[in-house]
């Protein structure tokens, strides 16, 4: 994932490329909660804060892109 955006840094990408860098950190967030909550790292309650937090983190930038677009529409 390094190397994939190490290469974009030498250009300004669009957001439409940087996709699949939010796909595997949202998959590789998901995935290290469950384990430390396995490994009994924290309890129920904080693995659920982390889970919206995760949630809310990567719900952020789509909810400003269509709100941008839609402004774009009316003009």
């Amino acid at each position: 994932m390094l190397i994939y955006v190490g290469v974009y840094c030498l250009v300004i990408p669009e957001w439409r490329y940087l996709w699949f860098i939010f796909i595997l950190l949202m998959v590789s967030g998901f995935f290290m909660v469950d384990r430390l909550y396995k490994n009994q790292f924290f309890n129920l309650n904080i693995r659920n804060i982390l889970i919206v937090l995760l949630i809310c983190s990567f719900v952020i930038q789509p909810t400003l892109e269509a709100i941008s677009y839609a402004n774009q529409a009316d003009d």
